[in-house]
């Protein structure tokens, strides 16, 4: 919260911030289930450091399960590895997957689960974008 006092003010309140959230009103395992999601989905098979769930993404992964649910979140993961331009065919030739990306807010969120929801996939794909393969 941003405030102002002044000669001759009360404490004027600009905005309030809502609290960081902690994960512990989500279930680790489901943390777990999505972040495990998005690394099979997302940087299985990628050269690099094997991808850590840290602090700042287990908050971020909570506050999406928090809103949307395990199920939702599920689907933007795969429904971002729909997307051609998010999986590098931009001109930039640069992938925009990252976790924090996909469920950075609900806009992102809600893209790129209605991106998963409107595809018209065979069985064997949605099978490997679940992670079942």
């Amino acid at each position: 919260m941003l405030s102002i006092k002044g000669k001759g003010f009360e404490e004027i309140r600009l905005f309030d911030v809502p609290p960081v959230e902690t994960s512990a009103t989500v279930a680790s395992t489901d943390i777990t289930t999505v972040f495990n999601h998005w690394v099979v989905t997302h940087r299985e098979n990628r050269a690099g450091p094997t991808p850590v769930l840290g602090e700042k993404r287990q908050a971020k992964i909570a506050r999406a399960i928090r809103d949307y649910g395990v199920e939702i979140c599920l689907q933007a993961i795969s429904g971002c590895a729909m997307s051609d331009w998010h999986m590098g065919d931009n001109p930039r030739r640069k992938r925009y997957d990252d976790i924090e990306l996909i469920l950075r807010d609900s806009a992102h969120i809600e893209r790129f689960a209605t991106i998963y929801a409107e595809a018209d996939i065979d069985q064997a794909t949605e099978d490997f974008l679940k992670g079942d393969s």
